[in-house]
């Protein structure tokens, strides 16, 4: 909803609230097999194709063979995960001196991240249940300096938030082919908080409707997410207790 001149004979100013909810879910599941040894040791040289030979595979006149397909299946081969966003937001847009603008307000979310991982050996290991909640309060303020009529210096401060993905939180380990190692999620992952600071310049070339800018950015996080190996040798995620983030980016 979007209400304009709110502030009386304040011309070009506006007030707007509104609400969005966002649901989005997901489902793996996967199968693992590998080639053991059968009735007869065959080494393994490096020569996949001899390895893999049908002399090897198919079973001999006595009904023996070199290699047998082994399920591998992880202990968790299958989860689904569904997250809830729930937001509500007021802003206010309205200059407030001759070459002065004030752009900010404030953002309520609630987030709620729930994984069912399933136990393929339910009587031994039991399903594993991965559950985020929380709820952040997120102010903005912008303060634009009108340089020329078309060129803006703005100063920016934010709040914002970074959510785990479902593979992030989930037991259920995947094999990547390419490193040949296990990746495993972390139950115990948390949302990263995080300030940012920003100044920009911006150029509004005239009757282009582009845009050339250089900004100058810092970020602070608290709890942010970096990938870690485990104490078993996994590749994994954990939360770090706090990291900076600063750089200049360009845009045109």
């Amino acid at each position: 909803v979007e209400l304009p001149n709110f502030f009386g004979d304040n011309d070009g100013s506006y007030l707007k609230f509104g609400n969005r909810n966002m649901k989005s879910d997901r489902s793996y599941a996967q199968s693992s097999f590998g080639w053991d040894d059968g009735d007869h040791f065959f080494d393994y040289s490096g020569d996949r194709d001899h390895f893999l030979s049908s002399d090897n595979i198919d079973v001999d006149g006595n009904g023996e063979t070199a290699l047998v397909m082994s399920n591998l299946t992880d202990a968790f081969p299958e989860y689904s995960g569904v997250r809830d966003i729930a937001a509500f937001y007021a802003m206010v847009d309205s200059p407030f001196a001759e070459k002065w603008r004030f752009i900010g307000g404030l953002r309520h979310e609630d987030t709620s991240i729930e994984v069912t991982s399933l136990s393929a050996r339910p009587q031994y290991i039991p399903d594993a249940v991965s559950n985020i909640s929380e709820s952040h309060l997120l102010p903005s303020a912008n303060f634009v300096y009108a340089l020329r009529e078309n060129q803006n210096l703005r100063f920016a401060y934010t709040q914002t938030v970074a959510r785990p993905s479902f593979r992030e939180v989930t037991p259920a380990a995947e094999f990547d082919s390419i490193g040949s190692f296990l990746i495993v999620g972390n139950a115990d992952l948390k949302m990263t908080e995080i300030s940012n600071y920003d100044l920009r310049w911006e150029l509004f070339p005239e009757d282009s409707g582009e845009l050339i800018a250089v900004s100058v950015f810092f970020k602070e996080l608290e709890n942010p997410i970096e990938q870690v190996i485990d104490d078993v040798g996994f590749i994994s995620w954990d939360n770090v207790q706090t990291g900076k983030v600063q750089g200049v980016e360009l845009e045109a």
